[in-house]
């Protein structure tokens, strides 16, 4: 594929995406399934160059499945369209590129049922599909009929791969992937490892931490000084709630779903941190960094769109929240057109859309809207509009019904248009550093905080963009003189959950930066782009700090937790190809689909209704490219 989209002169990004490591952490009944077969266990996808290489461990499968079997979609284990368990119909055909495959490539994917638990280790399957696009799709587990009995959602890993624990010299090396869940106060685990785990941990073992599998306090899995214990709220769990977090080797594939943990930790202290596997004897033997998917994102940086000349300048901060297949959008923007103060009714007039493309300097790869044309035929995008009457607009929480998630928009490009439907500005969206708040422990007030921050370091300089949508102190519109007042400060702590640990302000300057840095809450909602704050600390000093937001007294009324990308990455022109499958052909199962046909990408006068189905978000090769850039000329 790389050599494809080089001859099309395009280019890879230069950093391997978390997606490329999914994993199916448990299965329910197929809809409508009354039989008696219950399938349990964990499956684990790995996703390169259009091929995903599958390992499971499953048991309750169909027992005729130790022998032959000629029914189609016998003994199957396929991924298919749908992004729900929940409907049958649904839940689709089985999901590849069927341009890059004319012959369905799931058709010889089956389990064995020789041995209990089922297993097989990597499997791999040429569909023409990309990590992202199997995001939310549904892995289905077929009898030996043929028939549907077992469905699970295939989820991003927190932890794709490990390392070997600094310091460790022996031969053990644990190959595997694990997911991580997390609600207030609670993390619930599932894993699969195909080897390199101690096999003395078939049996039991009384060391301590012996065979564990354990979330630790540090976020450097390169630095065995900072890694640290184990990670859990002493002040409200006792005794130590990992002890008995153990992994098992009595199978040649170790698994283990929904293992439930008691931390007193939110996902915002959880990301970012080590899990490390230990062997038998209690010795820290790998280490891997969890990396929780992006809910939640912004726009904080806006461009002329290619080629527009005209005199609007558009400025300010978006925030895109992603949950069940919708985009929740808040704004607070400048520069727009004032002629959207009127009614207007040209295509894509006064929009605010997300477009195909991840590249705001070139307009022939930005494409039209984005969203999956599988679930939704009309373009939700369409109205999906500013308001030109002020000098800024503000927007606190606008719905758009995409059917994509968090994975699917992230990077993509956010197009701003003007009263006659031109493309005047564009932004890439990007996680936010700060995600969400939390109630500050104590805190017994009215005021509830939400919205995200961007916080972005350079030297010993960190930069503050943010959108706040509610919850702040309306006193906080002009002066207030209070220590603190209306603030938005980085502090000392790593724990929100914690108001004995938070401290003061962090910086290692003479005087404290901190105390002109405060919000406006005199609009909602409340938006501030590029604060400056010299605090004498790096990136790797800030991240995983707490954020406290204040009121007009100067008491703290919410925390956050700010997370930094600690990677250096190259920034590489990257174009996704995006088709709709207009209509979808079924093979001669209704499991076989045609995955879809790259020559039909619904293109109508409207240059921006693309009409984008996200079940079909591939680059397999030159074809692909081409088609997709033809979709936009």
């Amino acid at each position: 594929m790389a050599r494809a989209l080089a001859l099309l002169g395009l280019s890879l990004p230069a950093v391997t995406r978390a997606s490329d490591a999914a994993i199916v952490s448990s299965f329910a009944g197929y809809p409508g399934y009354s039989g008696d077969l219950s399938v349990t266990g964990v499956v684990a996808l790995r996703s390169s160059d259009g091929t995903q290489t599958l390992s499971w461990s499953l048991s309750d499968v169909d027992p005729r499945c130790s022998s032959a079997c000629t029914a189609a979609n016998c003994c199957g284990v396929h991924i298919h369209e749908g992004k729900t368990c929940a409907d049958a119909s649904l839940i689709g055909g089985h999901f590849y590129n069927s341009t890059a495959y004319p012959v369905d490539p799931w058709l010889t994917i089956m389990y064995n049922a020789s041995s209990t638990p089922s297993e097989d280790v990597d499997v791999m399957v040429a569909t023409g599909i990309m990590g992202d696009d199997i995001l939310g799709r549904a892995f289905v587990v077929h009898d030996f009929t043929g028939a549907r009995v077992a469905c699970g959602l295939i989820h991003e890993a927190a932890v794709g791969s490990f390392g070997a624990y600094p310091g460790y010299s022996g031969a053990l090396m644990p190959k595997g992937m694990l997911q991580v869940t997390s609600t207030t106060g609670m993390q619930t685990l599932s894993w699969i490892f195909t080897s390199g785990l101690d096999p003395r941990c078939d049996a039991e073992c009384t060391d301590a931490n012996c065979c564990g599998v354990h979330i630790h306090q540090g976020m450097d899995c390169s630095d065995a000084g900072t890694i640290g214990g184990h990670l859990y709220n002493s002040d409200y769990y006792s005794p130590d709630p990992w002890l008995h977090i153990m992994y098992n080797t009595s199978e040649t594939v170790s698994i283990a779903s929904m293992v439930t943990v008691a931390t007193g930790y939110d996902t915002a202290a959880i990301n970012k941190r080590t899990l490390v596997i230990h062997d038998f004897t209690g010795a820290r033997i790998a280490c891997g960094s969890i990396e929780l998917p992006v809910e939640d994102a912004m726009v904080s940086m806006w461009h002329p769109y290619p080629g527009y000349t005209g005199n609007l300048m558009v400025d300010g901060v978006m925030s895109v929240s992603s949950d069940d297949g919708m985009q929740t959008l808040a704004w607070s923007l400048s520069g727009l057109d004032p002629e959207c103060a009127a009614a207007c009714s040209a295509a894509n007039c006064c929009g605010v859309h997300i477009h195909v493309g991840m590249d705001c300097t070139d307009a022939g790869t930005i494409g039209g809207h984005y969203w999956d044309s599988g679930m939704y035929s009309t373009d939700p995008w369409l109205t999906v509009m500013y308001n030109g009457s002020m000098s800024s607009d503000l927007e606190t929480g606008l719905v758009v019904a995409t059917g994509l998630s968090a994975s699917d928009v992230l990077n993509r490009a956010m197009v701003i248009h003007d009263f006659t439907g031109a493309r005047i500005a564009c932004g890439i969206i990007a996680p936010a550093s700060v995600p969400s708040f939390s109630t500050y422990p104590g805190y017994t007030g009215g005021l509830s905080t939400a919205g995200m921050m961007g916080v972005t370091s350079s030297g010993t300089m960190q930069s503050l963009t943010w959108l706040l949508t509610q919850g702040l102190d309306t006193r906080c519109g002009g002066s207030c003189s209070a220590t603190n007042c209306c603030g938005v400060h980085i502090h000392a702590g790593t724990d929100c959950s914690d108001g004995n640990t938070i401290g003061g302000h962090w910086y290692s300057t003479a005087t404290d930066p901190w105390l002109t840095i405060m919000y406006d809450a005199s609009a909602m909602p409340a938006s501030a782009k590029d604060v400056q704050v010299e605090t004498g600390k790096t990136t790797a000093e800030v991240t995983g700090h707490t954020m406290v937001i204040h009121d007009f007294t100067g008491a703290r009324i919410a925390c956050g937790i700010v997370n930094l990308n600690m990677e250096t990455t190259t920034t590489t022109t990257t174009t996704t190809t995006t088709t709709t499958m207009a209509n979808t052909t079924m093979g001669t199962t209704t499991d076989t689909t045609t995955g879809m046909n790259m020559s039909n990408e619904t293109t109508t006068t409207n240059p921006d209704t693309v009409g984008v189905s996200a079940a079909h978000r591939v680059a397999s090769g030159a074809l692909v490219a081409l088609a997709a850039l033809a979709a936009v000329f």
